[in-house]
């Protein structure tokens, strides 16, 4: 099985080299691959877009990046840290989020009274 993955240090999904020619991988997703495999009983390759892109649809439906990779095959999987966008989820499907990031909003500050309620905003 071949699993679409970056070959970044996030701390996230890290690969590194070994001396069996197998990877090594850590991180919550390097892990979490790791599962998935063991449970399906799956021997797996770590392969990577060679545009480094998570997925850009271009003209046509054309796909870049670890989407392109599934959308034409060459990857069963990916663990990529992914962003579930409309035009992705029109092309893939996307397991459940296990991971969620602190991305918020902020306005300006107007009164330390009313913070409190600030949920309601």
């Amino acid at each position: 099985m071949d699993c679409g993955c970056f070959e970044q240090r996030t701390r996230i999904f890290e690969i590194y080299p070994s001396g069996d020619g197998r990877p090594n991988i850590s991180g919550i997703e390097g892990r979490f691959l790791e599962i998935i495999m063991t449970n399906l009983g799956k021997n797996y390759e770590i392969i990577t877009p060679e545009d480094g892109e998570f997925g850009t649809e271009l003209t046509f439906g054309i796909w870049t990046g670890v989407i392109g990779m599934l959308h034409r095959g060459e990857a069963d999987i990916t663990v990529a840290n992914l962003g579930v966008y409309e035009d992705r989820y029109r092309t893939v499907d996307f397991g459940i989020p296990y991971l969620l990031d602190g991305l918020t909003y902020a306005i300006l500050k107007q009164n330390d009274h009313w913070k409190i309620f600030s949920f309601f905003l």
